[in-house]
């Protein structure tokens, strides 16, 4: 047996046995020598997308395709790897030659129809969708995926007319009793949701029916209820096979690692970088971050990044067969030139384009806990940090349906939301004292009560001039892909809906008090219990 075969049976092996790192150690080892080999790429493709590493498998799952133009296999898991991260006209270049090739299954059309939407293609996408549907007229996941798609723009009669072309069953009353809650007719949403027989539900939807139906609840203030729902649908999520190859213990250990590294060695007070001007935006997940972000986007200087974050994957690279603490003995003693470079050269590859007068802010809430590395890469960049109430923090933490990953899957139990969100803002105590430079603190409490002196204050840290254009915002964000859950909610006019949600729900919040109540009282929210 050759090496190269030998290797690809461990690597199968390995992926089996769900030891990723193991698979990908062992196709690098022989990398070098069969780098033009098809199955070596995909499988590298694998080992590194169950590791979390979307963007580097997709570039292995490209060179597949390179290779092998008729590899239906690579094509459909990269188009499928560049629908979730974002790039789209790579995504709907792929998914086009798949269907060229004959290629017509109803998961490439969804998939397709998808790419089509985000990309804001609405009449190409109802062709398409008017061309799986003759093929697939029995295909819910098709039709729910284009309600969803009106819905979430909030074009509630158009979703309602496809949504009548659907034969009953289970998932359309799902469908109804969501479009029946968006249009505030609750009686009417709890009817429909009560005629879906969670029994004969798919697996693959019983999370989102619990999600649903929680949410119905709570509009019925029917809140122990709405939060045991809330409970079994992240339960369905644990079940998921996307949740089980993660390891959100993993996230909690990066965490210690990096409050002892932040104790023991604080940021050098270099001078600020020359070059583009960017400035990094973090917070606690569900801190209202979007509807800052979309507010920041509105002005001519600034491009923001929609939580595909150049940061992150820059350190996930960085991170590879080395320590935290190897990574930040390097940054502190080292020119970080080329680490600054290629910064960059990432923002291009995401598809940012940022003037040379114009700022990049690099948006992702978790980095909150990168602030010092941040900081060693780009000295005196601006740094804004968002807060809201820990309690509704963490109650729209565990009720939102996220994109999960190693951190976002410690929100799937309640008791580690609020561990979790002690943890992170642990680390933010202790980094935030080893930062050089200042960094700007706000309240989503007071941008929704006091909006222009708080955005004022904001773009006023950035080092610009106030725009008119900024309060135009919402009219500017309808017509953008926003790739977070909070779209809807960034949509609609300011309001106080989801300011002290929490004192429904007072027995969980007890649950976890010993948590996050010393954050409460610290960020001073104790005053407004």
């Amino acid at each position: 047996m050759s090496d190269l075969s030998q290797a690809l049976d461990q690597m199968r092996s390995f992926i089996q046995q769900g030891e990723f790192a193991k698979a990908e150690k062992i196709g690098l080892s022989v990398y070098k020598h069969h780098k033009n080999d098809v199955a070596l790429n995909k499988g590298l493709a694998l080992a590194i997308n169950f590791q979390d590493r979307a963007q580097e498998a997709c570039m292995y799952f490209t060179k597949a395709c390179q290779l092998d133009e008729n590899d239906v296999d690579a094509h459909y898991n990269l188009a499928t790897l560049c629908l979730m991260l974002g790039h789209y006209k790579k995504a709907e270049k792929t998914f086009v030659t798949l269907l060229a090739k004959g290629q017509k299954q109803a998961q490439i059309y969804q998939n397709y129809i998808n790419v089509l939407l985000k990309q804001k293609k609405k009449e190409q996408a109802l062709t398409i969708f008017a061309e799986a549907f003759d093929l697939y007229p029995d295909h819910y996941e098709i039709g729910s995926l284009y309600v969803a798609a009106y819905e979430e723009v909030n074009q509630l009669e158009d979703a309602w007319a496809i949504l009548e072309k659907l034969p009953p069953s289970g998932l359309r009353h799902l469908m109804e009793a969501r479009l029946y809650r968006r249009e505030k007719k609750i009686d009417q949403a709890l009817d429909a949701i009560l005629q879906c027989d969670e029994n004969k539900l798919d697996s693959s939807v019983l999370a989102e029916f619990y999600l649903e139906r929680g949410l119905i609840q709570d509009k019925a203030e029917k809140y122990e209820d709405a939060f045991a729902s809330f409970n079994t649908s992240n339960q369905q999520m644990a079940k998921q096979s996307t949740h089980t190859r993660l390891n959100p213990q993993g996230f909690i250990e990066d965490l210690d690692r990096l409050k002892a590294i932040y104790q023991r060695s604080p940021v050098r007070k270099d001078i600020p970088t020359e070059g583009k001007r960017v400035a990094f935006f973090v917070g606690f997940p569900r801190s209202g971050t979007t509807l800052m972000e979309q507010m920041l986007k509105s002005h001519s200087k600034i491009v923001t990044t929609d939580e595909k974050s150049p940061f992150e994957y820059l350190i996930q690279q960085e991170r590879k067969g080395r320590t935290l603490q190897q990574i930040w003995d390097e940054w502190r003693e080292k020119d970080l030139r080329w680490q600054r470079i290629r910064f960059w050269q990432i923002v291009d590859e995401f598809g940012f384009h940022v003037d040379k007068d114009g700022l990049l802010v690099d948006k992702l809430p978790l980095n909150i806990v990168w602030a010092p590395f941040i900081r060693l890469l780009f000295p005196g960049c601006p740094l804004i940090v968002a807060y809201r109430d820990p309690r509704d923090v963490c109650l729209s933490a565990f009720i939102q349906k996220f994109s999960l990953n190693n951190a976002m899957a410690n929100f799937l139990d309640w008791n580690q939301t609020g561990q979790t969100y002690d943890q992170v803002m642990s680390v933010w105590e202790v980094a935030k004292d080893t930062l050089g430079g200042k960094y700007l603190e706000y309240r989503y409490e007071d941008l929704i009560d006091e909006f222009e002196q708080t955005i004022k204050q904001v773009i006023d840290y950035l080092g610009l001039s106030f725009e008119e254009g900024i309060y135009e915002y919402r009219k500017l964000t309808q017509q953008r892909d926003v790739n977070t859950p909070s779209y809807r909610e960034v949509i609609n006019p300011l309001n106080k809906d989801a300011i002290k949600r929490y004192k429904n729900y007072p027995d969980q919040i007890d649950q976890i008090s010993p948590y996050i109540q010393k954050w409460v009282a610290k960020f001073g929210y104790n005053k407004q219990a």
